[in-house]
């Protein structure tokens, strides 16, 4: 019955929205509804649609109304709008997404949730081809991970030489040669079993 009421709810949200009714109009059909969630749902989407932080503001619960702000923020491209927002997960989440917008690392040093920042870094990392913004990453694996996709994507096997451990490092040569197809690149390794794999696999 609970979903029944919600999709009911969006339905008509959408309907309004789309038809010649004012947000007034709308905000008044939103503070009509019975139950706090339901008014808290209301008004959120009503906040979305009509990109509008006066009505994220009816939103009594705080999960909800920086939810409404963060997308409010993406919709109408305002990043100013993210240092308004009080909840954490939000705020960090809305500085995410305009560091992936803008490709601008800047915006990911805001963030205050950890794990967030780390895939701030990460994704302005390959949106950037900016290898060195993989050496933000607290985790050894997901570092050498985001070196060699950068090296193979664009492709440069210099861009190998920042892995310290030689193994990985010769490894990530490899990789490049074969994205590139290039036995030159080959020979630039200096494990033999590995050059030898590569030369093989592009030869075959």
């Amino acid at each position: 019955m609970k979903k029944f009421i919600l999709v009911t709810l969006l339905i008509l949200l959408v309907t309004l929205s789309s038809c010649s009714w004012t947000g007034s109009s709308t905000a008044q059909f939103c503070e009509e509804r019975e139950s706090q969630k339901t008014k808290d749902m209301c008004f959120k989407e009503l906040g979305i649609i009509q990109k509008d932080l006066k009505f994220c503001d009816q939103v009594q619960d705080s999960d909800s109304k920086y939810y409404c702000y963060e997308k409010v923020a993406e919709a109408t491209n305002d990043v100013e709008l993210c240092y308004d927002i009080e909840d954490e997960y939000w705020s960090s989440n809305c500085f995410k997404y305009f560091a992936a917008a803008e490709k601008n690392v800047l915006f990911c040093i805001k963030i205050t949730k950890p794990y967030i920042q780390e895939n701030c870094f990460e994704e302005v990392a390959y949106l950037t081809n900016n290898a060195d913004l993989c050496q933000s990453l607290s985790d050894e694996a997901n570092q050498l991970k985001c070196i060699v996709k950068i090296a193979k994507d664009i492709p440069d096997y210099n861009i190998c030489y920042k892995i310290e451990d030689l193994v990985y490092q010769q490894s990530c040569i490899r990789s490049v040669a074969l994205r590139a197809d290039d036995p030159e690149i080959c020979k630039k390794i200096s494990f033999p079993s590995i050059k030898e794999n590569c030369l093989s696999k592009i030869s075959s």
